[in-house]
């Protein structure tokens, strides 16, 4: 993975290549990372998605836990959309934490943006209000200091 992530948006992308490939699919889609990073059930997107109305036992009972395997051999490509998303979420980062790093949080807004993720998340109870994440006081300060 790039040095512009996270240690668990690294595992995330990673987790995400197991899951594509446990649907079938044939590249890795935004849903797939939005499964990989709620995979951490006390990690920071999952924390923000039950605030804004997830349903977790409801989409645990769905989304069962990933089991442990050695990574694939070969990477499957990543779907356009996600790249756009992983392009918006590099974009974002800097407001949301004042780095330049993509955390959970700034992956995890670009991909709300995207529809098919944000339809997946209202089944599941995530409030269209609720969505985005509330800005670090590191980024409100920064915003607010004159420069």
């Amino acid at each position: 993975m790039t040095a512009d992530l996270t240690p668990a948006v690294a595992r995330a992308l990673e987790a995400a290549q197991h899951l594509a490939r446990r649907r079938g699919g044939d590249a890795v889609e935004p849903p797939d990372v939005l499964h990989a990073l709620l995979l951490e059930e006390e990690g920071r997107a999952a924390a923000l998605l039950v605030a804004a109305g997830l349903d977790w036992p409801r989409y645990r009972a769905g989304h069962p836990e990933l089991p442990r395997t050695a990574p694939p051999t070969e990477a499957l490509p990543v779907a356009a959309r996600l790249r756009r998303s992983l392009g918006l979420a590099r974009e974002l980062a800097p407001d949301l934490s004042g780095e330049a790093t993509v955390a959970s949080e700034a992956l995890l807004l670009a991909l709300v943006r995207g529809p098919e993720v944000r339809a997946l998340l209202e089944t599941l109870g995530v409030r269209p209000e609720a969505r985005r994440p509330p800005r670090p006081a590191a980024a409100s300060r920064r915003a607010a200091a004159p420069g």
